[in-house]
């Protein structure tokens, strides 16, 4: 049994659009958990009071470096990228194979992304039901558990959203951004060959 030192959340929003990622050790969960014990819901399903007073707490945290975390906002522009796709491709591609071919690309990039970050190979993945069809179409063997920290890593994806102008200021290096649309079109046409 391999015992893993990280505890990495996933959270999708907008159809892949933004994943909010949480990455922080695996000894320090059970305290990240408490410190939002009553926030299992999504911030969808919350007032927008609630909403900002949570991202706030969470943003502190994070820009202060509380528990040797990390957070990422990965900015996929899946939508113009499977358009951009659909143009370029010589020969009828059928959508759901296109999907899971997206799918399979959008999760290699982030866990490639996850790996590069904490340098280590294995780790506990916590993900949303979005995030699942991605880890499925990836590979059916991985391992995952549906829940954990992925409703912390919702607060990341929404304050990304929501809260741009002060993640440049007032919590400046909380969560970095990544934009992956240029990485995933080109590993698209890789795999499907369009040159």
């Amino acid at each position: 049994m391999i015992l893993c030192v990280w505890t990495v959340g996933m959270d999708s929003s907008d159809n892949f659009e933004i994943i909010g990622v949480l990455m922080l050790r695996s000894k320090d969960k059970e305290t990240w958990l408490r410190a939002f014990r009553d926030k299992k819901l999504h911030l969808r399903e919350l007032k927008r009071a609630d909403k900002r007073r949570i991202s706030g707490r969470m943003l502190s945290l994070l820009r202060d470096g509380w528990k040797e975390s990390d957070a990422l906002c990965i900015i996929t522009h899946v939508k113009e990228v499977r358009s951009n796709i659909r143009r370029q491709v010589k020969k009828y591609i059928p959508s759901s194979k296109l999907e899971n071919t997206i799918r399979k690309a959008v999760f290699s990039i982030l866990l490639e992304e996850v790996k590069r970050r904490i340098g280590a190979e294995s780790f506990e993945l916590n993900i949303d039901k979005e995030i699942t069809l991605l880890a499925k179409a990836y590979s059916p063997e991985i391992k995952y558990v549906v829940g954990g920290i992925s409703h912390l890593a919702d607060i990341i994806a929404w304050s990304n959203l929501r809260r741009r102008d002060e993640l440049r200021t007032r919590f400046k290096g909380a969560i970095t951004e990544i934009i992956i649309r240029d990485r995933l079109e080109e590993h698209l046409k890789r795999i499907l060959k369009i040159s």
